[in-house]
C-alpha cells in the first residue's frame, strides 16, 4: 500500500497529447476507442494511458494527469478518506482489467485515485528513461495536506531541508520513501499531484518541449529532492 502504480492524463484533446509525449519522451502509442483513448508504452512495458474528459466535462478545463496509489482494501479506504476530511467523487467501482479504485478529491482539493488492482502491484519502478521516478504533492496546506494521507495511506512523514533552506515532507511506509510534499510555488494553481519522469539531460528536453507546443513553467535547476536520493 502506499506505492505508486499507475498514471492516466486527461485531455479534451488525446492526438495532440499523444504527439507531445512521443516526441519528448519516445513513448510508443497504440490508440484505441476511435482516437479517444490511448495506451503508452516503454520498449512494450505500460507506462500511462491519455484518455479525453468525458462528455459533458468543463470544455476549458486544462488536461490533467492522475495518479493512480496502491490501497489493500478499497472500501476502507473510502472511510477513511471522508473520516479525514476529504471526499469520495467515484467508487468504489470495478475497473475492467485493473481493479477495484476509487477516485478521491483530499481537503485541499487535489484528485487521486486508490487502487487494488486484481492482478496484484507493479514490480517497483527502477526509473528507466522516459519511466516515471518519483511523484510530488503541491499544495497550499502541507500540514493538512500531509495528516490526510497519513490517515488514508498510512503514510509516515519526516520533514526534509533542501539545499536552499526551505522544508518539504517526505511520506512513506514500510521502510521505503514514497511522495514528497511542498508548498506550491504558483499561487494561481489549485493543490495537484506532480508526477516526475526520468530523463538524462534536463536542458535538451525543455528545448523538446517548447518545440512540440509545451511550456517551460521552471526553468532547469538542481533538484534537491533527486540531489538528496
Amino acid at each position: 500500500p502506499g506505492q505508486f502504480v499507475w498514471a492516466d492524463l486527461l485531455t479534451h484533446d488525446v492526438p495532440t497529447a499523444v504527439n507531445f509525449y512521443t516526441n519528448v519522451f519516445g513513448w510508443e502509442v497504440e490508440y484505441k476507442d476511435d482516437k479517444n483513448y490511448a495506451h503508452a508504452s516503454i520498449d512494450g512495458e505500460p507506462v500511462a494511458a491519455i484518455a479525453a474528459y468525458n462528455e459533458g466535462e468543463d470544455e476549458n478545463a486544462e488536461g490533467v494527469w492522475l495518479m493512480s496509489v496502491s490501497a489493500r482494501d478499497i472500501r476502507n479506504a473510502g472511510q477513511a478518506v471522508k473520516a479525514a476530511g476529504g471526499k469520495v467523487l467515484e467508487g468504489p467501482e470495478d475497473l475492467p482489467g485493473r481493479g477495484q479504485y476509487i477516485l478521491v478529491e483530499d481537503p485541499r482539493g487535489a484528485l487521486i485515485m486508490l487502487l487494488r488492482a486484481n492482478d496484484g502491484d507493479p514490480e517497483e519502478n527502477t526509473g528507466d528513461e522516459s519511466d516515471w521516478l518519483w511523484a510530488e504533492l503541491w499544495t497550499d496546506d502541507t500540514v493538512a495536506s500531509t495528516h490526510f494521507y497519513e490517515q488514508v495511506l498510512g503514510y509516515r512523514s519526516v520533514a526534509v531541508k533542501g539545499l536552499s533552506g526551505s522544508t518539504y515532507q517526505i511520506m512513506g511506509r514500510d521502510q521505503r520513501p514514497r511522495p514528497s510534499v511542498i508548498k506550491s510555488p504558483f499561487e494561481d494553481v489549485s493543490p495537484n499531484w506532480l508526477p516526475y519522469v526520468k530523463v538524462d539531460d534536463v536542458d535538451a528536453v525543455a528545448i523538446d518541449v517548447i518545440e512540440h507546443g509545451g511550456t517551460v513553467l521552471v526553468p532547469p535547476e538542481r533538484d534537491e529532492q533527486k540531489q538528496r536520493q
